[in-house]
């Protein structure tokens, strides 16, 4: 619990140090705001999440981004994090790593998509064909950014003014993300996201706590989840060399690993 508790503050710490972009150069939302209100989907009391991502997506389009997500689950038993990392240039080129722990188990994948041809690695050093036309969910990691927000209830706590404006939202009540099934007898939701007036979100933070309690004792399980913008605006891609050496074999009409499924076993691209 100790261990819970320590995790469950630094979350919170991170987030409430986050209203603005970590150091790097910058590219601002630009997206057009029809009246100085609230971003789309916001409301005073209520927000629409798949409106408030769908915004986030079209800020980025055509952007050049660093993003990062951090995902957690831990009990008394288990203690497991997945770490993503994306890049996006000016072309639309992306390469995502993605590395997933568990206890001493280690797991480490890389994606790299360019306009025509997309390939992923995994520890194996396996390369198989991946879609290098994919949609903004998979392209900027919004399908889980999407179901956690709508799963807390948001509402606007504070509003900074400045270029862009940036809207504070929070939530102290909530659910699991859609579609997960809820056996607990407590439940603790605590959401925070900070978003520019056109839609873009620069941050999100959650933790979400269960307790639950039968015959064998109290048993707790706490998940968090982020999300932020890293940085925007002068992102390169660079082209990793197991991709220039996998381009090379298939000029030779040589097939590695060929494939074309977007999700390795385990590993979401949400």
């Amino acid at each position: 619990m100790a261990s819970l508790r320590a995790a469950l503050v630094c979350l919170l710490v991170l987030s409430a140090g986050c209203t603005t972009l970590a150091s790097g150069p910058n590219q601002p939302d630009t997206t057009t705001e029809a009246t100085p209100t609230t971003p789309p989907g916001v409301a005073e009391d209520a927000v629409d999440a798949a409106a408030l991502v769908a915004a986030h997506e079209r800020s980025l389009a055509g952007a050049s981004v660093h993003l990062e997500t951090v995902r957690s689950n831990r009990t008394a038993e288990t203690n497991g994090t997945v770490r993503t990392r994306v890049w996006v240039d000016d072309n639309g080129t992306s390469r995502t790593i993605e590395v997933r722990e568990r206890g001493a188990e280690r797991r480490r994948v890389e994606t790299w998509r360019g306009p025509a041809a997309g390939y992923r690695r995994g520890d194996d050093q396996r390369v198989t064909a991946v879609r290098s036309d994919v949609a903004p969910a998979t392209r900027y990691r919004t399908a889980r950014l999407e179901r956690w927000l709508s799963a807390g209830r948001y509402t606007v706590r504070t509003v900074e003014d400045g270029t862009p404006r940036r809207y504070v939202l929070v939530a102290d009540d909530g659910g699991p993300p859609s579609g997960e099934r809820l056996e607990a007898d407590e439940v603790r939701y605590e959401g925070r996201a900070v978003v520019t007036a056109g839609g873009r979100i620069e941050l999100f933070a959650v933790t979400f706590v269960t307790v639950e309690r039968n015959k064998w004792g109290r048993h707790v399980r706490a998940r968090t989840y982020t999300y932020r913008v890293v940085a925007a605006g002068g992102v390169t891609v660079d082209r990793p060399d197991w991709v220039r050496s996998r381009a090379q074999s298939v000029g030779r009409g040589q097939t590695v690993g060929a494939g074309t499924a977007d999700t390795p076993g385990g590993v979401s691209d949400a």
